[in-house]
């Protein structure tokens, strides 16, 4: 009986420590990701990094917190891209691709509740500058909810709903006209919309 323990033991053992270095090895990671994020000059790196970090940690608590960083360089990434953008710069693309990313990747590991109202609306932003505004759709739902964004945010839904539900549109931008009546950018976006529309 004891030989069979013994081997038994031997493999939990190994088990174990494999475990608790790779926590130990996400930790780092994730640290070293945490010092690159605000440099501009290294942040992709610090997504590559955190990726890495993602790959090997187990620990719930330390899964969430490599989600968040990833969405602090989801933001930075979104801020450059934009900053490229007002440039011409041709990176432009590349950033708010690995912004989106970012965003993503951490998502999955986090709530809505725990995700940051202002990386969503910086998200949501750079789904639009990818083409992808029905898949902002939710996260600018979820912001209207909490008046977060104030008049952008209803712009920006109806305009993700502008082709593929007219309706919907139109009921989003009248909501947000009865809530911002003196928002010059909902009263422009309105009129060239509604006027072709029924009210």
């Amino acid at each position: 009986m004891k030989k069979f323990y013994l081997p038994l033991l031997i493999v939990v053992a190994l088990l174990f420590s494999n475990y608790s270095y790779g926590q130990k090895e996400a930790k780092y990671l994730m640290y070293k990701a945490h010092t690159y994020v605000d440099n501009k000059e290294r942040q992709v790196e610090a997504f590559d990094t955190y990726v890495k970090a993602m790959r090997v940690a187990k620990k719930r608590k330390l899964v969430k917190e490599i989600a968040r960083g990833m969405h602090t360089c989801a933001l930075y990434l979104g801020q450059e891209a934009s900053q490229f953008k007002d440039k011409n710069d041709p990176n432009a693309g590349d950033r708010y691709a690995k912004s989106w990313e970012a965003f993503k990747t951490g998502e999955k590991r986090l709530s809505k509740k725990q995700i940051n109202p202002y990386v969503m609306y910086v998200a949501s932003m750079t789904a639009f500058e990818l083409d992808k505004e029905k898949e902002a759709q939710p996260y600018l739902e979820y912001l209207k909810q909490r008046n977060y964004g104030k008049a952008k945010v209803y712009v920006m839904l109806a305009s993700s709903y502008q082709k593929t539900n007219p309706k919907q549109a139109t009921s989003v931008l009248k909501e947000g006209l009865s809530k911002y009546p003196n928002n010059k950018e909902l009263i422009a976006y309105s009129k060239n919309y509604l006027n072709s529309q029924d009210w």
